[in-house]
């Protein structure tokens, strides 16, 4: 990879690429910022680059592990780790190596626990003949355990000549202010909405105006646009517009239900969080085109729906829009709240319909 691979990311692409030029890597550096934008892609490219030509130059990566499954064997975690994972693990690291955008998940991981730490102090302390930096990034430094934190604490206070530890997180806040007070911070911000645009469709293929919708759920992660790939977002945006345009028909009970139970999955969460942004989204530009007319047309998300929004924007431009809005973030924070799917569906329907019908 090189810097053209990295999506967006100029300011931190260049802050890291001036380190590179003028000689001034420093031994330690924490890339924060939301998932899926890139900190992992930053690391791995500042490491090749920074070892650009020399060879046997070494970098490694250090990320939760599962509970080994043959504690009693001698040696590190890794090596009392069964046939099983280590197979998983192997190649778990194999697609992070060849996309760093990929996050590792090994079954039964959720913390890097001290023991990969004292094997990296280890590792550190012996004498190498590898040329170059060495590299050593730790993706998602927040599963840290604060005893692994601690052990780092003291690597970062008595730096290794030549190595630079690079930590990831989403989560700053979950690190020792120790540690990060030793480190360059840096932080990330989302892909913006254009860029990630353009990736999706000359990589992927996607469509403008259905790279617009994803863009919009991604909220700058192009990990979580990867995610929708998978999915037909305009299917199920218009089973999204029929359910609200159902909830405010004259006669709607039955007929809500019944499209409820089949459209929104109702036991299933995430697909449920799904159903409210984009009927949110749908109706913020509605919103937008009730508002302002055909001059909101550029700022509309729903662009290839643009009929079916003025048409609601003119039955229904006088009616209070924010409330709606408001009514739909309420039932996502209740739905994180573990609140059953299908009860807020139906209050949030309930409500909507009093908004915009009166009854």
């Amino acid at each position: 990879m090189t810097w053209n691979d990295v999506i967006g990311q100029d300011r931190v692409k260049d802050i890291l690429a001036r380190a590179i030029a003028e000689g001034k890597v420093a031994h330690a550096y924490c890339l924060w910022g939301a998932e899926g934008i890139g900190k992992d892609a930053l690391a791995a490219v500042f490491a090749e680059e920074a070892n650009a030509n020399v060879k046997g130059a070494r970098c490694e990566w250090i990320y939760a592990l599962p509970t080994p499954k043959n504690p009693a064997a001698e040696g590190s975690d890794m090596q009392k780790m069964s046939d099983e994972q280590l197979k998983e693990i192997r190649d778990e690291l194999a697609k992070k190596i060849q996309n760093p955008y990929h996050r590792i998940t090994i079954a039964g991981a959720n913390r890097i626990k001290i023991g990969a730490i004292r094997e990296l102090k280890r590792t550190l302390g012996l004498s190498s003949s590898a040329k170059g930096r060495r590299f050593v990034i730790i993706t998602h430094a927040d599963e840290m355990t604060i005893e692994a934190q601690n052990a780092l604490l003291k690597t970062l206070e008595e730096p290794v000549a030549g190595v630079t530890i690079i930590m990831t997180t989403a989560k700053p806040d979950a690190l020792l202010p120790t540690i990060m007070s030793r480190s360059q911070q840096i932080h990330c911000e989302p892909i913006d909405d254009e860029i990630l645009i353009s990736v999706l469709n000359k990589r992927h293929c996607i469509a403008r105006d259905e790279g617009r919708l994803i863009a919009a759920f991604a909220q700058g992660s192009y990990s979580a646009a990867l995610e929708f790939l998978d999915s037909d977002m305009k299917a199920f945006r218009e089973s999204v517009v029929e359910i609200l345009r159902t909830s405010l028909k004259r006669i709607y009970r039955n007929d809500l239900y019944t499209k409820l139970n089949l459209s929104a999955k109702s036991k299933d969460r995430a697909q449920v969080e799904k159903f409210l942004l984009l009927l949110m989204l749908w109706l913020r530009d509605a919103m937008l085109l009730a508002k302002c007319g055909t001059s909101a047309s550029v700022q509309i998300i729903n662009i290839d729906q643009k009929d079916s929004l003025e048409s609601f924007a003119r039955n229904f431009g006088s009616k209070d829009f924010p409330q709606a809005l408001a009514t739909i973030e309420e039932a996502i924070s209740r739905l994180k709240r573990n609140v059953a799917p299908d009860v807020l569906l139906l209050a949030m329907f309930a409500k909507l319909r009093e908004i915009f019908v009166g009854r």
